[in-house]
């Protein structure tokens, strides 16, 4: 068990561990108490439970069988996953074909189907099951394994290590196979517009740090939602990061911190303009599909005539006054 211990004087939190028996078989509370030697009660103390034994008591408690951790285990469940009826690992084919070799950190893991809609949980679970098929130990008698083993499992682990790090895997998925582009011409008719920026809304929805996000929806909605969606893109807060260009741009390798200090600057200048123009670039995409929307083109078109029908009204009634102001002959 941890024992977090705090001196109301000091103010200090230390932790320690106090090594306990597993509680009777026949024990059915859910709090495990303990005396403890030379405590007078000055120090206020936290237990949490902990360990083998507790554990083994809490599925007999509960009657929770096996392991049910998400995280999964190397040498238990995950490895359960590829086992076949004669007991032998699965020779999978993301395992012992070439794609050890690839620069695609996700390829590498199989979860080139998610991409950066992968989680941690789904990247953690992937190595671990590949750890099973790529391992040398695993590869040693397999003739279908890579030419360098070793290679191959250090681009694994490469990998796993790369998409773990959220900094790196930021800029990863900012420049991973995306299309920047925005049309320039006119939609066809309103289902081409529909059908186009519907496309180009969905694809940008990626980088937005609010989820979800509001679809651009149909030709039927109510002008509400019409402004309650481009508020929102009006207002879009990307999270996408750019790397630098110029690859001898780094700051490794600088001789004193005068010279790192200018190259980040440099570094960060050149991140700043990239996250400049994609903001640039939404505001484009954004103004050029409410130029374009036939909802708020009809919204403006009406707007148009109500204002055409009071300007004539005003004038009809100024043409009156004047008439009644006329003397009459």
């Amino acid at each position: 068990m941890a024992v977090n211990s705090q001196s109301p004087s000091a103010g200090a939190a230390k932790t320690s561990l106090l090594l306990l028996e597993a509680p009777p078989a026949d024990y059915t509370g859910d709090e495990v108490v303990c005396e403890m030697g030379g405590w007078d009660g000055s120090n206020k103390k936290s237990v949490d439970a902990a360990g083998r034994g507790f554990e083994e008591w809490w599925k007999a408690r509960f009657g929770v069988e096996g392991d049910n951790d998400d995280e999964g285990d190397v040498d238990g469940q995950d490895e359960a996953d590829y086992e076949g009826g004669d007991g032998s690992t699965e020779e999978r084919e993301v395992g012992i074909n070439p794609e050890w070799e690839s620069k695609d950190h996700y390829k590498v893991l199989g979860l080139q189907h998610l991409r950066w809609r992968a989680t941690q949980n789904d990247i953690r679970k992937a190595y671990r099951k590949l750890v099973l098929v790529l391992h040398p130990d695993k590869l040693a008698n397999n003739p279908n394994a890579p030419k360098d083993i070793d290679a191959a499992f250090k681009r694994l682990q490469d990998a796993n290590d790369f998409l773990s790090n959220k900094d790196k895997r930021v800029i990863y998925d900012s420049e991973d196979n995306f299309d920047d582009t925005i049309p320039s011409g006119e939609p066809a008719d309103d289902a081409d517009f529909f059908r186009t920026y519907g496309h180009l809304f969905t694809s940008n929805s990626r980088w937005s740090c609010k989820q979800p996000v509001p679809p651009l929806g149909k030709s039927e909605d109510n002008l509400s939602y019409v402004h309650m969606f481009y508020d929102f893109w009006s207002n879009f807060k990307s999270w996408r990061e750019f790397s630098v260009d110029d690859p001898d741009l780094t700051t490794e390798g600088c001789e004193s911190r005068f010279e790192r200090r200018w190259v980040q600057r440099k570094i960060d200048k050149e991140k700043k303009k990239k996250k400049n123009d994609e903001n640039l670039r939404i505001r484009k995409l954004v103004e050029q599909a409410m130029k374009f929307d036939p909802r708020l083109i009809r919204e403006r078109e009406e707007q148009a005539r109500i204002k055409r029908e009071q300007a004539e009204e005003k004038k009809r009634k100024e043409e009156v006054v004047i008439l009644m102001q006329c003397p009459l002959f």
